[in-house]
């Protein structure tokens, strides 16, 4: 799914004769793909991965991640995309995670995780690596952060907050977030939410954070944190809690997008920020969707689909017009037209209502006589 940035578009793409995709760029949605780091001449075996870690807002600079073999570990490096020249700045094989250029792109906020924990540090551009500065870690405010604490940095979309996430558990049980507001030097890092046996997963949006969650909500809502008094008690539901469990939210060319699954088919609801439904995503057929992708500042989304009879392809929803075209597909030897796919439920021992997904040629009769695989 590309990252879109000034109109540039941003991804990646294997080739059918090569063992590693490499990263693009697109100059509009029409543009011509152009090869930016091509994997292939990384190692001699083909067996080193890259991967877009961040994007300046002008898409001038480029931060990826060169990974060899299967490793957990990672190198990063920064490129600028107009001249192709690399920058000396190089973070050493480590074990990253959030890394994001700071909003005045002068350095890089990244997680790092050690075998004692996880540590955000900061590294100005053009600096040694070994003065980077500890920005959060090991202890706050007396508590002690311990190796299964996992903990990443989010520079927020606006340039306004750095976002410290903190994962407790594996898998998270208990979810932190902490806040440093970026346009005050000597501001110090808050926490927004602690200490609650929940999940959280935040989106900011001005001065307000939007999170998704699942406390109070065993099937998760939506509900908006103002950071001047992020107070429990001052949290305000923007999408309750429904029949279907809500899965990721986005905010993108301001609207809000849920997606989750209704019968185990993927569904997208939008809303307004205020909360109000505002249509939904159509999606080709029956199948699979990923999350929304996309800022807030662009009217560009885009998703990845499949289903039984579609190969996954990339497509882009346009949020004003509400058109829904094809950004991206494999060209692969299959009619996907001559086969349909429809659902059906059927009562388990128990009565419980289960649903059946029947893919099958178009017009094909269900008359007990075709031959049937079923898993």
């Amino acid at each position: 799914i590309p990252i879109e940035r000034a109109n540039k578009y941003f991804f990646k793409k294997r080739l059918a004769d090569e063992n590693q995709g490499s990263i693009y760029v697109r100059e509009r949605l029409k543009g011509r793909d152009e090869r930016l780091i091509d994997a292939s001449r990384l190692s001699a075996d083909q067996n080193t991965s890259v991967g877009i870690s961040d994007v300046s807002k002008d898409g001038r600079l480029l931060v990826y991640d060169v990974r060899e073999g299967g490793a957990d570990e990672q190198s990063v490096h920064l490129i600028e995309v107009k001249t192709r020249r690399e920058l000396p700045d190089v973070l050493p094989k480590a074990r990253y995670a959030g890394i994001n250029l700071s909003p005045d792109e002068q350095g890089l906020y990244y997680g790092k995780f050690e075998p004692t924990g996880s540590l955000v540090y900061y590294h100005r551009l053009g600096t040694p690596v070994s003065e980077d500065r500890l920005i959060f870690g090991k202890t706050f405010e007396g508590e002690n952060f311990g190796p299964m604490d996992l903990i990443y940095p989010q520079v927020s979309e606006n340039g306004r907050y750095l976002i410290l996430h903190v994962a407790h558990g594996v898998p998270a049980k208990r979810v932190d977030i902490y806040v440093k507001d970026l346009r005050t030097p000597d501001a110090p890092i808050r926490p927004v939410i602690h200490g609650i046996d929940s999940r959280f997963s935040p989106n900011n949006y001005g001065d307000d954070l939007y999170v998704l969650t699942d406390y109070l909500a065993e099937n998760y809502r939506v509900v908006k944190i103002r950071l001047s008094d992020p107070a429990p008690e001052r949290w305000e539901t923007i999408v309750p809690e429904g029949k279907d469990v809500i899965e990721s939210i986005a905010i993108i060319g301001g609207k809000l997008f849920a997606t989750g699954l209704h019968d185990v088919i993927t569904e997208t609801q939008i809303y307004t920020l205020a909360g109000k439904p505002v249509g939904k995503i159509t999606y080709p057929t029956i199948g699979a969707a990923s999350g929304m992708v996309g800022r807030q500042s662009s009217n560009d989304t885009f998703y990845l689909f499949e289903s039984f009879n579609l190969p996954p392809a990339i497509y882009h929803y346009d949020v004003a017009s509400g058109k829904t075209e094809v950004f991206a597909k494999p060209q692969v030897p299959f009619e996907s037209s001559q086969y349909e796919v429809s659902q059906v439920f059927y009562a388990s021992k128990d009565g419980t209502r289960v649903p059946m997904f029947i893919s099958s040629k178009k017009g094909g009769k269900r008359d007990g006589e075709a031959p049937t695989l079923m898993f």
